[in-house]
């Protein structure tokens, strides 16, 4: 990691140091140990993406800077719309859910391992 004119960059190394980190340590997050572990692989699947795509860009580039994992983040995300939160998910009826709410059931926990990585950028 360098700080560049008040900017923090990120090198290929500090990216997998982060995102490995977290990797290793999510099992830790009571939030996620109360859902099953299809959900947290959901979760742990959204965050080896995101890693893949900063990644993909450092094939090109030395280092990115903070702000472009945040417009990252920004772009991967889908929008509320686009989202049911577990709490709500799970007071639907079983006969009710259709394959939509499902699916977006399943991008809220894209969503969530989105910003658990995000997370551990901003506390560096």
């Amino acid at each position: 990691m360098k700080k560049l004119n008040g900017s923090l960059y990120f090198e290929k190394n500090d990216v997998n140091k982060v995102v490995d980190r977290l990797i290793l340590t999510i099992e830790d997050n009571q939030y996620l140990n109360r859902f099953t572990q299809y959900e947290k692989k959901l979760v742990n699947k959204s965050i080896k993406s995101f890693k893949n795509e900063i990644l993909h860009h450092l094939l090109i580039e030395c280092a990115v800077k903070y702000d472009f994992i945040e417009t990252l983040y920004t772009e991967l995300m889908f929008p509320a719309q686009n989202l049911v939160a577990p709490d709500k998910y799970s007071q639907i009826p079983y006969h009710s859910v259709t394959k939509t709410m499902t699916e977006q059931y399943n991008n809220w926990f894209y969503n969530y391992g989105l910003s658990l990585v995000v997370g551990e950028f901003e506390k560096i």
